[in-house]
């Protein structure tokens, strides 16, 4: 799965969570201070994205430098899948 496939399956699982119309959200805005996702989501998020990418995201690292936006994600787990 290359990072652009990945960002777009994110975007579309936050996008359906938050209740947004598929290709609404921007992949650079931050998911927290728009108000988009907040601690629960962020949990199921986790989850979600563990299931997509096939590995275990460590409790240090659920954090917004890491979950704040898709691009953030995107990047965060395509580090991980790397490693």
């Amino acid at each position: 799965m290359t990072e652009t496939t990945l960002s777009t399956a994110i975007a579309a699982h936050i996008e359906t969570a938050a209740f947004l119309a598929p290709g609404e959200l921007q992949h650079a805005e931050a998911l927290f201070s728009a108000g988009i996702i907040d601690s629960v989501n962020l949990l199921e998020l986790v989850v979600f994205a563990e299931g997509l990418c096939q590995l275990s995201v460590p409790p240090e690292d659920i954090r917004l430098e890491y979950w704040d936006s898709v691009e953030k994600i995107s990047a965060y787990l395509a580090r991980r899948r790397a490693a």
